[in-house]
């Protein structure tokens, strides 16, 4: 029993840890394989991007997860109700807002990742990945909080379908927009956020279950509850900081020593 156990939580835990890294992971192979070196540039440039989303997700989808299953194992079914769909609803409010700054503010921040308008190739394929990946921060980040949360509601199965879901889509979508839609670095990007809306979807089709210890309900939520899921969650946000500030103090070392 244990060793069941073990194995389905570790498959779970894995899909939860590399859901982001994934992603990631598929762009930089197609973009390198197929695009060239600038394209792969200034797809590495934007790697603080996925870091940034690991931070928020892992603060609220640790946080939540002890929470949840505290509150589970002392029979207190509402109050895991309570912390769940906060961690949701403060998660889905911090996607949102950097969804609207990247967006908005696209130039400024690819300049801060290191791509300038002295390298216009650069600057603007950063800038068109960059956009095309801020359409799915919203799933990318409630992913990674619902995944830990399905696996206490006994949806294993549901976790590694999905996984692989995601990770096939990406790929065709990535083969579609660059080599039949010519949709360049912004393809790249929204191939990469349309996968994650699908897995999102799939997820949320899971809490129309009746019998599952934890549900979703925005009605319960109480703020109160925020300092516990944050305090658990704030180790695992400071060692992502430390992941996200060395990509980026790295990318903007070698772009100042090297040349074009």
């Amino acid at each position: 029993m244990l060793h069941k156990l073990f194995w389905d939580s570790f498959w779970v835990m894995l899909a939860s840890e590399l859901s982001v890294a994934v992603s990631k992971l598929i762009d930089s192979l197609m973009v390198s394989n197929f695009m060239g070196t600038e394209m792969f540039a200034a797809q590495s440039l934007v790697s603080p991007f996925f870091g940034l989303i690991a931070i928020a997700s892992g603060l609220m989808a640790t946080g939540a997860q002890v929470v949840v299953s505290k509150s589970i194992v002392k029979g207190h079914f509402q109050e895991a109700d309570h912390a769940f769909s906060l961690a949701l609803l403060v998660g889905l409010i911090i996607a949102a807002a950097t969804s609207v700054v990247c967006i908005l503010f696209s130039d400024f921040i690819s300049a801060i990742f290191g791509a300038t308008r002295e390298e216009p190739i650069l600057f603007t394929a950063t800038k068109a990945y960059l956009t095309g990946l801020s359409l799915g921060t919203i799933p990318l980040i409630l992913n990674v909080i619902l995944t830990p949360v399905l696996q206490i509601n006994g949806d294993r199965n549901r976790v590694k379908f999905t996984m692989f879901l995601v990770a096939g889509f990406n790929i065709l979508l990535n083969t579609l927009t660059i080599f039949v839609f010519k949709l360049g670095m912004f393809g790249v990007g929204l191939s990469t956020s349309i996968a994650e809306w699908c897995g999102m979807l799939v997820y949320l089709l899971h809490f129309r279950k009746q019998n599952i210890m934890c549900h979703i309900r925005m009605s319960s939520v109480r703020f109160r509850t925020i300092k516990g899921v944050l305090m658990v969650g704030l180790p695992k946000a400071t060692y992502r900081i430390c992941n996200t500030l060395r990509p980026l103090l790295i990318n903007r070392w070698v772009m100042f020593l090297s040349t074009s």
